[in-house]
């Protein structure tokens, strides 16, 4: 799908343009084949005076929560939470473990010690037929 982009009066099909006051992507296409600065195409809202007159008056702090005055209309308004979203899909059968719990560490049937299964026992007397350690190469 191809876009018309008019720089001169700030357009393009996609609307982007027009909207955000910002070069949308097809914007940009167009102003770096004519080697200029994208940021000439952007609103003068987004400048750094802009920014800067938007808060050089004094903000004032919203304060404690129990000195608010609050309309007694509001007050005696009760609110309920929104409804709960019905997820689509298959329920997650086991839960999500976190970074900080630890997995637990394997233990041998036969000798009892940590960090290996009885297939891959050497501790032991009698050698797991399927341990790779010991197989006959054919």
């Amino acid at each position: 799908m191809e876009f018309i982009v008019d720089l001169d009066k700030r357009t393009c099909d996609c609307s982007e343009f027009q909207l955000d006051e910002i070069p949308c992507e097809h914007a940009i296409g167009a102003i770096e084949s004519i080697y200029q600065k994208k940021s000439a195409f952007c609103s003068a809202y987004y400048s750094r005076d802009f920014w800067l007159k938007t808060y050089e008056g004094q903000v004032n702090s919203v304060g404690d929560s129990t000195i608010w005055v609050i309309p007694d209309n509001v007050k005696s308004e009760i609110t309920k939470p929104p409804d709960a979203k019905v997820m689509l899909g298959r329920r997650q059968k086991n839960r999500h473990v976190s970074g900080t719990e630890f997995k637990k560490e394997p233990r041998c049937g036969r000798c009892k010690k940590y960090g290996h299964n009885r297939t891959n026992c050497t501790n032991s007397a009698v050698v797991h037929p399927y341990a790779r350690k010991y197989r006959k190469n054919d």
